[in-house]
């Protein structure tokens, strides 16, 4: 069925949806758990209209993310990673404290949220068949950044495959001589 829903007989249901229009996520009924995979290909917005769409008010709301950990540019800088993982360990439990104000006869409070990292890798999936594993291993010789990431799970800023900017070198790549007005310049 598209879009790709699970019925459960308990009259729960999952409902898959991605990302290309996060406003569609609004008008999905209450719900109350989200499992949002390949995180780290979401921007800080796209955060904010999942948890915001998590709304049920009769039980307990979850988010489960799951991703490998790289991105565009400097991970240090990333949303994800600032919000989350800076001067944490790659396992670890930790929360947040937002202070409420008071409002009419309510007196201001405090809402701890409780948060987890699980750090895994191959080394951790009982399933995961040799010849996947020595695949992953593989990727120390042939791709050390991709060794690290995929095999490690260790951040990194994702490999641009071209980078010719990089490569520039005004002595190899400049001609010292006059430029000719009738030709158009790049």
């Amino acid at each position: 069925q598209n879009p790709l829903e699970i019925r459960c007989v308990n009259g729960n249901k999952f409902i898959c949806r991605g990302m290309d229009e996060p406003g569609k996520l609004k008008s999905i009924s209450n719900p109350s758990h989200c499992w949002a995979e390949e995180m780290n290909q979401l921007d800080l917005d796209d955060f904010i209209v999942i948890i915001t769409s998590l709304r049920y008010n009769q039980g307990r709301v979850k988010l489960w993310c799951s991703f490998n950990p790289e991105c565009d540019g400097d991970y240090a800088d990333y949303w994800l990673y600032k919000t989350f993982f800076v001067d944490k360990p790659n396992t670890f439990v930790s929360t947040w404290t937002i202070k409420l104000p008071g409002a009419g006869n309510v007196a201001p409070s405090e809402v701890t949220y409780t948060y987890q990292s699980t750090h895994t890798t191959y080394h951790d999936n009982k399933w995961c068949r040799p010849e996947r594993a020595a695949m992953l291993e593989q990727l120390a010789e042939l791709d050390p950044y991709y060794y690290c990431v995929f095999t490690l799970g260790r951040w990194g800023n994702r490999k641009v495959d071209d980078p010719f900017f990089y490569a520039f070198n005004q002595e190899k790549h400049v001609k010292a001589t006059q430029l000719n007005k009738a030709h158009e310049v790049y």
